[in-house]
C-alpha cells in the first residue's frame, strides 16, 4: 500500500503543478493581449470596440488567476497530507520530498 500511496501523492502533485503553470501561462497570455488592445498603450481612440476585448482580457486574466489560486491550494493540502504521512510513516521517499520541496 505504501508504494500505490506514494505514485498516487507523486502523480497529483504533477497534475498539479502542470496545471498551475498552464494556468499562468494562460494569464500572460491574456495580460499581453489586454495590454495590446489597450487604447493609452496602442494610441488608438478611446472609443474604438477595443472595449469589448479589453474587457474579455481582464475576465480571462481574473479566471484563470482564480484558478490558479485554487490549485495552488489544494498543491498547499497534498504537502500537508504528505507531511502527516511522512510523520506517521517515516518514509523518506525522494518524491515526496520532491513534492515537499518549495521553489522559490
Amino acid at each position: 500500500m505504501g508504494e500505490s500511496r506514494i505514485r498516487e501523492y507523486y502523480r497529483n502533485y504533477l497534475i498539479l503543478n502542470r496545471r498551475i503553470n498552464r494556468l499562468l501561462q494562460l494569464r500572460e497570455i491574456w495580460e499581453s493581449r489586454a495590454a495590446k488592445t489597450s487604447p493609452t498603450l496602442s494610441f488608438t481612440p478611446k472609443s474604438t470596440p477595443t472595449e469589448n476585448l479589453q474587457e474579455l482580457a481582464v475576465c480571462r486574466m481574473i479566471e484563470y488567476g482564480r484558478l490558479a489560486d485554487d490549485m495552488t491550494d489544494e498543491l498547499v493540502r497534498l504537502r500537508k497530507s504528505v507531511e502527516c504521512y511522512i510523520r506517521l510513516t517515516g518514509c523518506q521517499d525522494s518524491r515526496l520530498a520532491e513534492i515537499l520541496k518549495v521553489d522559490e
